[in-house]
């Protein structure tokens, strides 16, 4: 039997519970995994009967404002490109809920650097070829030529944050803009993560978007060496 929650409980931890109904809509059935201030699930929207990932946000102040800004910069973005031409992550609902800000996104698969190790360990045949490289590189450039049109700076492009939509057809998609920034912001001068990291960045330099073709650079040269 489903267990409805109401959205008014005490405890303040957020429990996942696989079959239980968030909200009245999401009936919950797989636990994807946790980050430093948020947990996914996967879920089935039951008013419109698609799967959906959905990211509980961690309940602290800071990680609360961080995640309304990335809201703010998804909703710009998507309004940009209704027909989802640009390899962004698409955001289809947020809400509060049980003291938790819940983000409700598009399903995706796994994000490149877990299928890029699992691809290596697993000893079958190697999916990171030439071509599909260059159909990566290829979607990721448009999602960053895009983002960088709008005047925006990802700042935190990494394998982790480019998620596989199709493994037949190679696609993907970029996601996390909570450490995105438009240009014009003052710009802060701890971003990227390190082995992505530009070097102006490094030296304390000012930067721009072209921060964002050298931590794609990186990746690239780690999904094709394997180091």
């Amino acid at each position: 039997m489903k267990t409805l929650l109401t959205g008014f409980e005490e405890d303040k931890n957020f429990h996942v519970v696989l079959n239980s109904v968030i909200a009245g809509r999401y009936h919950v059935t797989e636990y994807l995994g946790s980050a430093a201030f948020s947990k996914a699930i996967q879920a089935h929207d039951l008013h419109t009967g698609v799967d959906v990932c959905i990211k509980i946000i961690k309940n602290n102040k800071d990680f609360f404002d961080q995640s309304l800004d990335e809201i703010k910069l998804l909703k710009y973005v998507n309004k940009h490109d209704p027909g989802d031409k640009y390899h962004i992550l698409r955001l289809y609902d947020y809400f509060y809920y049980r003291e938790h800000l819940l983000i409700v996104c598009e399903l995706l698969k796994a994000n490149l650097y877990e299928f890029h190790k699992f691809n290596r360990e697993s000893g079958g045949e190697v999916y990171f070829t030439m071509p599909r490289l260059q159909s990566i590189t290829i979607q990721c450039l448009e999602a960053l030529q895009y983002l960088h049109g709008l005047g925006l700076i990802h700042c935190d492009l990494k394998p982790e944050n480019i998620l596989v939509k199709s493994y037949s057809r190679c696609e993907v998609k970029v996601i996390d803009l909570g450490s995105s920034c438009f240009e014009t912001d003052h710009l802060c001068s701890y971003v990227q993560s390190r082995s992505y990291r530009a070097p102006e960045v490094i030296l304390g330099l000012s930067y721009d978007k072209k921060i964002d073709i050298w931590s794609l650079g990186c990746i690239l040269a780690e999904l094709c060496t394997g180091n």
